[in-house]
């Protein structure tokens, strides 16, 4: 998470007169952002009413699958998000 970010958090711990989050929970949101970014894009193209097709499915996937996979390595707290995701978009693809 970028230094201003953690400073907005702070300040906003602050304000609201709550603690403020440890490092380890700063670790997991750090990692959980960059876990959900490609899922939201993917989502993203895939909502598009007027300009997602068929043909968009499928390589959409596959690049989410792929971002996935390269960032699994990288991650010491949300690994296991990864494996879940993975896992709900390998059911999905079955069922479908």
């Amino acid at each position: 998470m970028e230094e201003h970010s953690k400073n907005v958090m702070s300040d906003a711990c602050q304000a609201l007169n709550v603690m403020p989050f440890r490092t380890s929970e700063i670790s997991f949101l750090t990692e959980y952002c960059h876990v959900m970014q490609p899922l939201a894009r993917s989502l993203d193209i895939l909502q598009v009413e007027n300009k997602c097709f068929i043909d968009y499915l499928l390589p959409t996937l596959t690049s989410l699958e792929t971002k996935l996979r390269q960032l699994r390595p990288q991650l010491k707290v949300a690994a296991s998000l990864v494996d879940a995701v993975l896992q709900v978009l390998y059911f999905t693809v079955l069922i479908w």
